[in-house]
């Protein structure tokens, strides 16, 4: 009784701190989360995967970018996917995993989660749309650069907190 009253008391608390943080966060101003992990789990793919950053756990899906998919969930997005990459469907999904694999090394170790806290939709666990950096590097970039993502997908609003703005990063994915 003792250990499940903690595990209740555990799981209310991090479901208070996500809706503190969303609605702090409504406002639009950015957060910058040094120190984040990698989170293993089946939903991880190269645009979506669970974050772990101090007592926090939740969802980053990519701003600018869409990977391929890794399941027939979503078989428009898929049929939409092949066309796109030029790639038959049945394709698509090992591509995914690809985008995945690349996303999961991209993500060894410590990174840097910015986001504002929007809503990304999706899934059963809330998702907050992010922009994700490495050493200098971002992951939407390095996905584009290296044929695992197309662009698309929501862009953010306003100025990053290193004052880069959302069109002119747009302008250097498509170069």
């Amino acid at each position: 009784m003792r250990l499940y009253l903690s595990v209740l008391i555990g799981l209310c608390s991090m479901m208070l701190t996500v809706a503190m943080r969303a609605n702090v966060k409504a406002s639009g101003a950015w957060e910058v989360l040094e120190g984040c992990r990698l989170v293993s789990a089946p939903i991880n793919d190269g645009d979506s995967f669970k974050v772990q950053h101090q007592d926090l756990t939740f969802i980053a899906r990519l701003y600018f970018v869409d990977c391929p998919e890794t399941h027939g969930t979503y078989m428009a997005r898929v049929r939409d996917q092949a066309r796109y990459f030029s790639i038959p469907e049945a394709v698509v999904m090992a591509a995914g995993k690809q985008s995945a694999a690349f996303t999961e090394k991209f993500l060894r170790g410590e990174f840097t989660v910015i986001t504002q806290w929007a809503d990304a939709r999706g899934g059963k666990e809330p998702r907050f749309f992010a922009l994700v950096r490495k050493n200098d590097q971002m992951l939407s970039s390095e996905l584009i650069r290296n044929g695992f993502a197309r662009i698309y997908g929501m862009p953010t609003k306003g100025s990053w907190p290193d004052g880069i703005s959302p069109r002119s990063y747009l302008s250097q994915l498509k170069q």
